[in-house]
Parts: structure tokens; sequence; C-alpha cells
């Protein structure tokens, strides 16, 4: 069995919290967030009523894009901006109720998440082991290790992190991430908790 946890997981445990005013924990209050920053440091480039527009639209291809072009945005300034941007906004959530971890780490099986926060790991002691990892993810999946698979990345290394589009089809078309995702659907049992519109991501479809 493999337990994909998603964005609701986080929502619950951190308290939906919110850093600079947007809620960071969801995909949409993580891209706000990235705007809002651009807008700081002067480099939105004036397109930041386009980007709010197709985060509002709630259209996966239009979030997809708003998130590679976010992403593209702060690459351009340097890749010191992108991981301070990962840092001060995922990496800002906090624990507030642990009860749906405790709840899920006690599940038999495989431990997954396709969330870039840190809640899961802090609150079971577990390794955060990224879809780049090859011979952990080997690990994880044979059981010799326990850890928390991050099948899109993990905030601490936004080189793993599959936020645009560009990053889907890195995922898609890697070999091994490839094989991760095969693996999962078509040997094990899936149990998705939180996860509203992962049947719409690209990896997944």
């Amino acid at each position: 069995m493999v337990v994909v946890v998603g964005s609701g997981v986080s929502v619950a445990a951190c308290g939906n919290q919110e850093v600079d005013g947007h809620k960071v924990a969801t995909w949409s209050g993580l891209l706000e967030h990235g705007v809002h920053r651009l807008i700081e440091i002067g480099a939105a480039d004036g397109g930041e009523e386009m980007l709010r527009n197709m985060i509002r639209s709630r259209k996966t291809d239009f979030m997809i894009s708003a998130a590679g072009m976010i992403t593209e945005r702060f690459k351009a300034r340097s890749e010191g901006t992108y991981r301070g941007w990962l840092s001060g906004s995922i990496g800002q959530l906090k624990l507030q109720d642990r009860t749906l971890l405790q709840d899920i780490a006690a599940l038999p099986g495989l431990v997954a998440t396709l969330n870039y926060d840190h809640l899961l790991v802090e609150e079971t002691g577990r390794l955060a082991i990224t879809w780049q990892e090859t011979n952990a993810v080997q690990d994880v999946l044979r059981g010799t290790m326990v850890a928390i698979l991050h099948l899109h990345g993990e905030y601490q290394k936004p080189e793993s992190v599959v936020l645009g589009l560009d990053a889907y089809h890195k995922t898609k078309d890697d070999p091994h991430g490839k094989a991760v995702v095969q693996c999962l659907t078509l040997s094990k049992t899936l149990i998705f908790i939180g996860c509203g519109d992962t049947v719409l991501d690209p990896n997944f479809q």
C-alpha cells in the first residue's frame, strides 16, 4: 500500500497558515505568494495581473503555466532567488495539529507526498527522499529504508521541485521518475488523502 498525501493534509496540519497574507499550503496560495514576491523584488515584468487571472481561473493548465512563468522569473534573477522564495513561503509552514499526520504515519506501507513542505518529515522524523534520488527511492520501494517519498520534490532541494510545465515534462520524461510512478500505480494499492485535484496532475494522468 502507498499513502499519497496531498495539500489538504498540509492545510490541516498547519491550520491553513498564511505567509504574507497568502495560504501557501495550497497550490493557488503558493502561486499567489509567488506573484506577491515577484512584485516586491521588481521581477513581475508587468505580468502580475495576467498571472493572477491564470491562478484564479483554477484551471489546471492555466495554473501550471502560471507556475512555470513565476518559476522562470525567479530563476532569471538567480537560483538563490528561487530558493529564497521557496524557503520564505513553503519553508515557513509550522505544525499546529499533529493528529492527521500521526494517523497517516501509523498506516502500513509507504508514505508518498505531492507536497514540498517538511511537515510529515518533522512529525515522523523520517528522511525526505525526492524522485531524483535514484538509489534511495529504490531502497524505499523495497522497504529497506523508511522515508517520506516526495514525488514532486521538496523545498530545500529546489532542483527537485515540480511546479511549472517544464518541470512536469522533466519528471514525465525522466526514465527513473517515470518508472517510480509506474511502479506505484501498477504494483501497489494507492490511498489518496487530501488530494482533491491529484487526478488532474499530468504525471498521474
